[in-house]
């Protein structure tokens, strides 16, 4: 292995233990996969075409080339940034606006059930506390528009830049977005990051939030982690019972560049005449895609001329309705007839005959619609939707890619994780290692050594963890007995925010106009300093030195310890899939912002007087009545991905769920 690095040496490690009943040289094949990122590539796109990649043995061969890591195939970012400045051979595809305009309609109308409720601009602005992400922030506009300029010094996120302004900046948007460019280290290839300013992202904010809750996703799906990778394959496979069995997956090239600010524009005419967007606010709005300027360093380099941002806040919006648009718009047969999916630039579609898939491809090529050949196959007998690869028999995830973000995340990263961190994170790794090794535990036995050192408990416990024979208090256990087994995880953790003059008015908006009775009345109850509570929501991220700074035990190790163990006997039994069909419990109290940010000082008693006063009958399980979740976990009996099986929880009534259908992901 000499020559490799670190993370690509861990990676050898972990694909001999899933080679090494499949292969007769697994060390061989292994070092070979790590030397050889091209053919890795080129047998991926083998195995997708002929269907390969949903078997054992294909699954675990596909998508290698990720093992060499973060920082490879590094970009000149000055430079790819620069050609958004000019049309660089791009050929605008050859569909009438008058076209787009009418399949974008015929999009919304699917998904969107007529007007939606918009919150006035100054609510908007007082409650973003509550809804302000805690994603990077550009300073950017800061040099050409000073009447923006955070008032805080340093590298900041979103929530903390937000505290600092005491106007309502939204309101005097003028419809300007400054974009800075970045690379983003992907495993196996570096991406260039164009990422927008954090006004611009608060403008569409206002406006796409409230269409995204009414968004029904029945063919264009915003976001399909809502389905869980379990629900995408059960979906997947009742499509092709209902309408045949050609399976198809598209995935269109380099999407972001295929987009022409006239589309882009006319898709949020439509948007804001349909949803009844105010005009006064819509039209900034779309005018905005004109006026999309790039920085680099100190300078304003220019206006992007076309083409989609990758880090504006309607890119998935953008993207994934589009995908479907321009489908309607080059052949409306086409889609009238095959069913599909849609989401980002990643297409599943069932069709009746080959013709009718040669037909549609044929039309999109036509008119210059740029496809990925790697990505795109078609036949009977294996689907891929967002790397799960989907047969008759079961639903499997490529196996190189859980080995590498298990390294990126556990070892290879810029933050040391603390032991409880570690511990739940390696706990979510195995269970994905397992499950594509389809359930070859072998894989997950090479995190233990590690996860000793790391938190300090017995081997026992930790192969126990790891394997999902005992889960973490609530968490998932997997067995074919109806038997819980579990342990409380005690942690030894303490907190101090050190004194700070860093601005509050985000907390100070929020407090003085949003908070509502039931959150008054657990802070009353609960005696909670509040205002230093959200100040530390907002600014831990930006200033961990300042807020919420861990104080470890001597040695400076975090304590971790496990309680008793014990065995819970359940009775009856669900189909897991059916299961988490079932909508998930919303909780009483999960509205309301202050109660989340306090529920661990909100005794059963707190609970129940909220509850009480709220005119709720109060019921026997209260934390599952008041947040939706349970503190008892289930017991698995076959294969689900980890956040799949840790939401059953929550909505089983028997506790043991069974999945006869396995998504090994």
């Amino acid at each position: 292995m000499r020559g490799l690095t670190n993370d690509q040496a861990c990676a050898v490690v972990f694909m001999c233990a899933r080679f090494h009943k499949l292969l007769q040289d697994p060390v061989q094949m292994a070092i070979r996969a790590l030397r050889d990122a091209k053919g890795c590539t080129d047998l991926s796109t083998c195995l997708k075409g002929l269907g390969a990649n949903g078997s054992v043995i294909g699954a675990s061969l596909c998508e290698m080339q990720v093992l060499q890591g973060r920082a490879t195939k590094l970009i000149d970012v000055e430079a790819k940034a620069r050609e958004r400045l000019a049309s660089n051979g791009r050929v605008k595809p050859a569909i009438p606006d008058a076209k787009m305009r009418t399949a974008i309609r015929q999009v919304l109308l699917e998904e969107v059930n007529g007007h939606v409720e918009f919150d006035d601009v100054d609510d908007f602005w007082s409650s973003r506390w509550a809804w302000c992400v805690n994603g990077g922030y550009s300073r950017a506009r800061e040099r050409f528009s000073p009447l923006d300029e955070a008032s805080i010094s340093g590298r900041l996120h979103r929530r903390a830049a937000s505290e600092s302004w005491a106007e309502n900046i939204v309101k005097r948007w003028d419809g300007s977005v400054y974009v800075t460019p970045s690379p983003k280290l992907e495993h196996g290839k570096t991406r260039l990051i164009l990422s927008c300013d954090t006004l611009s992202y608060m403008a569409f904010e206002h406006l796409l939030k409230p269409v995204e809750r009414k968004w029904r996703g029945r063919r264009v799906i915003l976001d399909p982690g809502t389905l869980g990778t379990t629900g995408t394959a059960m979906k997947m496979q009742a499509m092709q019972e209902r309408a045949g069995k050609l399976r198809a997956m598209l995935d269109y090239e380099d999407f972001n560049s295929q987009h022409w600010n006239s589309v882009m524009k006319i898709l949020f005419e439509e948007l804001c005449r349909h949803v009844g967007y105010p005009a006064d606010l819509a039209a900034t709005i779309v005018n905005s895609f004109d006026n999309v300027l790039l920085v680099l360093g100190t300078e304003l380099a220019g206006t992007i001329l076309d083409t989609l941002m990758s880090g504006h806040r309607a890119t998935t919006f953008i993207n994934s309705v589009l995908n479907a648009a321009y489908i309607i718009a080059v052949s409306p047969t086409a889609w009238a007839k095959m069913t599909s999916m849609h989401t980002g630039d990643d297409i599943f579609a069932i069709f009746a005959t080959i013709a009718e898939f040669e037909e549609l491809v044929d039309a999109m090529r036509k008119v210059g619609l740029r496809l990925n050949p790697m990505k795109q196959s078609v036949g009977y007998i294996t689907a891929e939707f967002l790397r799960c690869a989907v047969t008759d028999f079961g639903a499997i995830g490529y196996y190189p890619r859980s080995v590498a973000s298990c390294i990126s995340g556990n070892w290879v990263n810029d933050n040391a994780l603390e032991a409880e961190e570690s511990l739940n994170s390696m706990l979510n790794s195995a269970r994905s290692l397992i499950n594509r090794a389809c359930g070859q535990h072998l894989v997950a036995l090479l995190l233990v050594p590690s996860l000793m050192r790391q938190t300090g408990l017995s081997r026992t416990n930790i192969e126990n963890l790891v394997t999902g024979r005992m889960a973490l208090r609530g968490g998932p256990c997997y067995s074919q007995t109806p038997v819980y087994r579990s342990a409380s995880l005690k942690v030894v953790r303490a907190t101090e925010n050190v004194q700070n003059d860093l601005p509050s008015h985000a907390t100070e908006d929020y407090l003085t106009h949003h908070v509502a009775p039931a959150e008054r009345l657990g802070l009353e109850l609960s005696g909670a300093n509040v205002t230093e509570d959200m100040r530390a929501s907002s600014y831990s991220k930006s200033f961990p030195e300042l807020f919420g700074s861990r104080v470890k035990p001597k040695g400076g190790v975090q304590a971790v310890a496990l309680g008793r163990e014990t065995f819970e006997t359940l009775r009856g039994s669900e189909v897991a899939w059916q299961v988490l069909r079932l909508k998930k419990p919303e909780g009483e109290l999960v509205k309301y912002p202050l109660l989340n940010l306090i529920k661990s000082r909100l005794s059963r008693s707190d609970l129940a007087s909220i509850l009480f006063e709220e005119g709720i009958e109060v019921e026997n399980d209260i934390e599952r009545q008041c947040w939706g979740v349970s503190k008892e976990g289930c017991v698995i009996d076959g294969f689900l991905p980890y956040s799949d099986a840790a939401s059953l929880g929550s909505r089983s009534q028997t506790r043991f769920c069974y999945q006869r259908y396995p998504i090994y992901f």
